[in-house]
């Protein structure tokens, strides 16, 4: 709301702090909007920082189908994003201690399985960014 200006005057450091505080209490949603926040910044440390509280759970999840079959799809949308996001940060060694391609694509092809239309999107998007700079 505070983002937006809903209801409110709008205030992007009101809004940050509630995100953070909600990211902290573990809402995926949270977590996923501090990862993409952070990636967009160009603070690729602490975008990987929330993008692992989000990945981690699946990466320990013995059956990863039966878990995204039971999630609402903004969840599983959530969880592909701060997948993708974290194999970028991966793949061009930012954020994290050093480039790791093998690890990149381990996360790249689980956010596939995970919502194959989310990071198609995300992909998309990024292509257009690369062309534009």
């Amino acid at each position: 709301m505070h983002q937006a200006g809903q209801g409110c005057r709008q205030d992007d450091r009101t809004a940050l702090d509630f995100l953070k505080k909600a990211a902290a209490a573990g809402h995926d949603m949270a977590e996923t909007a501090l990862c993409v926040h952070y990636y967009r910044m160009r603070l690729f440390h602490k975008a990987v920082q929330w993008a692992r509280r989000v990945v981690q759970p699946l990466l320990d999840c013995p059956d990863l189908q039966a878990m995204i079959a039971a999630q609402s799809p903004d969840i599983t949308k959530a969880q592909a994003t701060c997948c993708w996001h974290l194999s970028r940060c991966c793949a061009n060694g930012t954020g994290v201690p050093s480039k790791d391609t093998a690890e990149a694509q381990r996360l790249f092809s689980l956010a596939l399985r995970i919502d194959e239309q989310t990071v198609a999107a995300l992909e998309k998007t990024a292509v257009q960014a690369e062309r534009q700079s």
